[in-house]
């Protein structure tokens, strides 16, 4: 009786020890036995959120907490999708990494420079387990200026004629300029055939780049033609030049 007591609980002790190792062995991540209940969510992407000056060809990644399940995120799904800021979608495929970590979203065409778009990651994305976002995950960024400015208008006209003595010149500009460079170097004031120069004027800028003026230091002479001349040393706030030298003439009045 005794010894059957004694084997009866040394049976119980070993189930319970057995259930003990088999709950600490489901503790292990590397134990496939386990069922993951955890939200995977986004740890990085690139661009980061809010990002300027992104290229205009880029890849866009986002890097997950846990392997993703392919069948929710790659193309023809359209749960991690790119828009504009108009909310229209852009036409893009998305691939992931073997390891399902790495997403990634190309789009199948060149993006707009100088324009703001919205990545989205929907809640129907999921990991491995089957376990969805918590929340939609979504980020912005803004593309690169690589077009190159151009000049809109200027104050006199090209070939203006009868121009006041005391004029200033103006210039407009497509987009906002780097003002540091437009300066003296870059704008030039010439007469006699572009063999005198106009030296001291006055170079300033205003509305936010977006025009210039130079005011010469002393009154024009009467009846001169005069060019001015923009050089590709004038650039825009992201550093791209104009394509080529701006010229135009005027002539004075008497």
């Amino acid at each position: 009786m005794f010894t059957h007591k004694r084997l009866t609980v040394g049976i119980w002790l070993l189930a319970v020890s057995f259930t003990l190792m088999i709950g600490c062995n489901n503790s292990n991540p590397e134990n496939p036995n386990i069922t993951d209940s955890e939200h995977p969510y986004v740890v990085s992407t690139v661009p980061g959120n809010i990002s300027i000056g992104v290229a205009t060809e880029v890849h866009i990644t986002a890097t997950f907490t846990e392997a993703m399940d392919s069948a929710t995120i790659a193309s023809p799904k359209t749960n991690m999708a790119l828009s504009n800021a108009e909310g229209e979608p852009v036409s893009s495929t998305v691939t992931l990494s073997a390891n399902g970590l790495v997403a990634t979203l190309i789009p199948t065409t060149r993006l707009n420079p100088s324009s703001r778009y919205l990545v989205q990651i929907t809640m129907d994305v999921k990991d491995r387990d089957n376990n969805p976002m918590k929340d939609t995950y979504t980020w912005s960024f803004i593309t690169i200026d690589d077009l190159a400015p151009w000049v809109v208008s200027t104050i006199p006209d090209s070939f203006a004629t009868g121009v006041p003595l005391d004029a200033t010149l103006t210039v407009g500009f497509s987009e906002a300029m780097d003002e540091p460079s437009i300066n003296d170097t870059t704008w030039t004031l010439t007469y006699n055939g572009g063999l005198s120069n106009v030296s001291g004027g006055i170079i300033t800028r205003a509305e936010g780049g977006f025009k210039g003026f130079y005011q010469p230091p002393a009154n024009l002479l009467p009846s001169t033609l005069y060019t001015s001349t923009l050089t590709v040393g004038v650039k825009d706030l992201f550093g791209n030049p104009l394509v080529s030298a701006y010229v135009w003439t005027f002539t004075t009045g008497n």
